[in-house]
């Protein structure tokens, strides 16, 4: 028996929760001998605003009971606007790290920077780069994280795909000549700062919601604050959402992928799952990390950027044309092809090296 805690977000964002499960569902694959998962769950330390000695005796504890810690899956790098104890997002800095005595994982994490929102503070940056240190494996996720840590830092990292990326044997939707049923898959912030940055204003929503309506595309939420997003219906009612989103749970939500043949992803696992589960979208990039995922792995020709002139015409074309142009749609088939061959490759890859630490 093998025991691993991971660190993550768990029941609230369903891109975490995937993120999560395939790195288990791989893991549990290649290890020989039963896993036990412990649920370290990140807002356990956001309770107590990452204080150091609470959070260094929950890491302690952590570390006594298991056999390896892997951080991830998601977004888990960015600032804390100074309200944490560690100044990042994480609970990680000299003193807790000193509490853990086993083999620590940063598995594909991704570096969150929101347009019009501070970035990290410099003893933010200087925890991370003790954290990096402290790993026996660090990764980061394949939309730019790689690009931004090397602005600050020059210590080794993998890029590694998000696990959002990897359903060889999970979900496949077959390929179609025509598509026709969509849904657009929102973003919403609690932080009016942070809606500004995605270029949230009343006449930009209005224009997704113009989207919406004429293409027939329901709001398909990955979070209960998506629901926030207005005068659109809905792939899930709020209370059934809330329900099937919790990790034991969600795979339902995923699942309901197929029942639609193109999508409009506006969030980074948005973007992603579709890639995975072979589904057609167009990216509507409101962050910076979807639009970069976009450049860096083929898909500049299916992204949009709310920041552009003329956003609006552009997406509407984009999707007309993903509709009724075969060989439009033919190349977001080819191009994701040859992409998630070596996606699944590299995953697997760094899965074997976390199996080697075991």
């Amino acid at each position: 028996m093998v025991k691993i805690a991971q660190l993550a977000s768990y029941d609230v964002n369903v891109g975490d929760n995937i993120a999560i499960y395939n790195i288990r569902r791989v893991m549990e694959k290649l290890v020989d001998q039963p896993i036990e998962w412990t649920n370290l769950q990140i807002s356990q330390f956001h309770e107590i605003r990452n204080d150091v000695k609470k959070s260094s005796e929950i890491l302690k504890s952590i570390s006594d009971n298991n056999d390896m810690l892997i951080v991830g899956g998601g977004g888990l790098i960015e600032g804390d606007s100074g309200k944490f104890g560690t100044k990042w997002k994480l609970p990680f800095n000299e003193e807790t790290l000193a509490k853990i005595d086993i083999p620590i994982v940063c598995f594909a994490a991704g570096i969150n920077y929101f347009r019009n929102w501070p970035g990290i503070s410099d003893e933010g940056i200087e925890n991370i780069k003790l954290f990096a240190n402290k790993c026996s494996l660090f990764s980061l996720r394949n939309d730019g994280s790689v690009d931004l840590f090397k602005k600050f830092s020059d210590q080794p990292v993998e890029e590694v795909p998000d696990p959002g990326l990897v359903f060889d044997d999970l979900l496949q939707i077959p390929k179609r000549e025509e598509i026709n049923r969509g849904f657009l898959q929102t973003a919403w912030n609690n932080k009016t700062q942070q809606m500004e940055g995605r270029g949230f204003s009343e006449k930009n929503i209005a224009r997704m919601i113009q989207t919406s309506e004429q293409h027939g595309l329901p709001n398909f939420p990955h979070t209960s604050k998506d629901y926030r997003f207005p005068n659109v219906s809905t792939v899930f009612s709020l209370d059934a959402f809330n329900e099937g989103v919790r990790y034991k749970r969600f795979l339902n939500i995923i699942s309901a992928y197929s029942k639609f043949n193109y999508s409009v992803a506006m969030r980074g696992h948005g973007q992603m799952i579709a890639i995975g589960v072979n589904l057609p979208s167009i990216y509507l990039s409101t962050q910076d990390k979807v639009r970069d995922f976009s450049y860096r792995n083929g898909f500049t020709d299916y992204n949009v950027d709310i920041v552009e002139a003329e956003w609006h015409a552009k997406l509407n074309e984009k999707i007309t044309r993903l509709k009724t142009d075969k060989e439009y749609l033919q190349n977001w088939y080819e191009i994701r092809d040859k992409v998630v061959v070596q996606y699944t490759k590299d995953f697997y890859d760094f899965c074997h090296k976390i199996k080697d630490l075991l």
